[in-house]
């Protein structure tokens, strides 16, 4: 995947306001999506221990021990790993991180400045629990190996960035130049293709994660045709808990009916006086007495 032609990039930064070599400040969920996803893989470089399942001196990652998505794992209640794998990155492939992240902030700063940053941030994780989802669909009837990688992310930027500019031309891998909504059917393509013969019944024998990739670009659909605001959802529900709780905080008065005989009431509050005395006398009680007192003395 190459970048787009300089003149449009410029059209782009002038439109949205980003400019020069500053283009992530105005993209602040880009910028930490990316930071992250590398301090990420070098955890993974460094935080390892010997292999269980291979000799000679191999080690893994304890990070993708325990943030990898697994089927297993997440049936088992590990729902974190829905969205974490997203962030995880092959440790003997550094290709697989820069393609990856130079996707990221290729389409993703555009549309961060479209949609704003807090939404994007929303877009990027649920669009990874998306795939996560699909994925533990698909392994629960097609069982696999753990996934890791932004590439179902990637994917559904991709979507959503070509829905918006489907015409926009990018170089593809630097030597092509094809219209994003070509590029985007590419991919449907490729990966659908060897999901049609697992569904057929090939064993697909793959380390790529079509289903995941799918979901993506679905994700991406979907969001942009049913005019999905995470951010705008968010506060609504959280409007409607705080409305909620200070309904709580208030208890409603429900005044007790007045007795349908006044002088009968009276009579047996007094009586209860002479046999009590005043501390006897509930409140409602109180406020009868105090009610005849006052009209006893609008008589005189």
């Amino acid at each position: 995947m190459g970048l787009a032609n300089r003149d449009y990039f410029r059209d782009e930064e002038r439109r949205y306001g980003g400019g020069g070599g500053d283009f992530l400040a105005d993209t602040p969920t880009v910028r930490l999506m990316i930071v992250l996803t590398v301090v990420v893989f070098f955890l993974q470089l460094l935080i390892t221990r010997p292999a269980s399942a291979f000799g000679g001196g191999m080690r893994e990652s304890l990070i993708d021990e325990w943030f990898a998505l697994r089927v297993d794992a997440v049936l088992h209640g590990q729902v974190w790993r829905l969205v974490t794998y997203a962030f995880l990155h092959s440790r003997y492939d550094i290709w697989h991180l820069l393609w990856n992240m130079l996707g990221v902030w290729f389409f993703g700063t555009t549309l961060e400045r479209m949609y704003g940053s807090r939404e994007f941030l929303w877009f990027y994780l649920t669009a990874a629990a998306f795939g996560g989802v699909a994925h533990v669909l698909w392994g629960i009837a097609f069982p696999g190996g753990p996934v890791i990688g932004a590439s179902g992310v990637d994917m559904a930027i991709a979507m959503l960035y070509a829905i918006h500019y489907p015409r926009q031309q990018i170089w593809f891998f630097g030597l092509i130049p094809i219209e994003m909504r070509f590029l985007v059917a590419f991919y449907v393509i490729i990966d659908l293709h060897p999901v049609m013969l697992a569904l057929g019944g090939e064993d697909m024998m793959s380390h790529i994660a079509h289903v995941v990739h799918l979901a993506g670009l679905l994700y991406g659909w979907l969001y942009y045709h049913y005019n999905i605001r995470w951010e705008r959802l968010g506060d609504t529900l959280a409007g409607r808990w705080t409305n909620m709780r200070a309904r709580r905080k208030f208890k409603v008065y429900r005044p007790e009916p007045e007795p349908d005989n006044l002088e009968a009431e009276l009579d047996r509050i007094l009586a209860k006086i002479s046999e009590q005395g005043t501390g006897s006398l509930t409140p409602r009680e109180q406020a009868t007495l105090a009610k005849a007192s006052e009209a006893y003395k609008k008589k005189l």
